[in-house]
């Protein structure tokens, strides 16, 4: 419906306009198993393909919290699956932290860009800016909201 209607307005999916997804993903684990699909229930592997899936079929260019947060190596895994064809962003996954944005990702494997949230003026300078600057390098970088 979705690709139906940007063809309807006379543009062309995937060129003139491409679909980003923020998938929550944290909201649909239940510590062992994901229900995205109709309340169907699959697990990380089975995550992984259906979100391959996705990308080959739409024009999606970003996956913003595909994962559940804490699942470092299902990050990898996808991250490895398709991240050179899409962006998968992490937002949950490096929480605006200092302490987390710092000291929480082993590697950078696990997306191809992060997002940090600038909480207030306030403390734009002081806490979100700072991080990034020792944050692990990701493939399409950084960008703050």
């Amino acid at each position: 419906m979705i690709i139906e209607s940007i063809e309807r307005a006379g543009y062309n999916p995937g060129i003139d306009i491409s679909l980003c997804l923020d998938v929550a993903s944290n909201e649909l684990f239940d510590g062992k198993n994901y229900s995205i699909i109709s309340g169907k229930k699959i697990n990380s592997k089975e995550l992984i393909n259906y979100y391959a899936d996705l990308v080959k079929k739409y024009p999606i260019k970003s996956i913003e919290d595909p994962i559940f947060e804490d699942d470092w190596e299902v990050w990898s895994n996808l991250t490895g699956s398709i991240g050179d064809s899409v962006q998968i962003v992490g937002d949950d996954l490096f929480v605006t932290n200092e302490n987390e944005l710092t000291g929480k990702s082993p590697s950078s494997n696990e997306s191809t860009c992060s997002k940090v949230k600038l909480q207030s003026l306030a403390n734009c300078f002081t806490f979100s800016t700072e991080p990034s600057r020792s944050f692990p390098k990701r493939p399409n970088g950084i960008f703050m909201v």
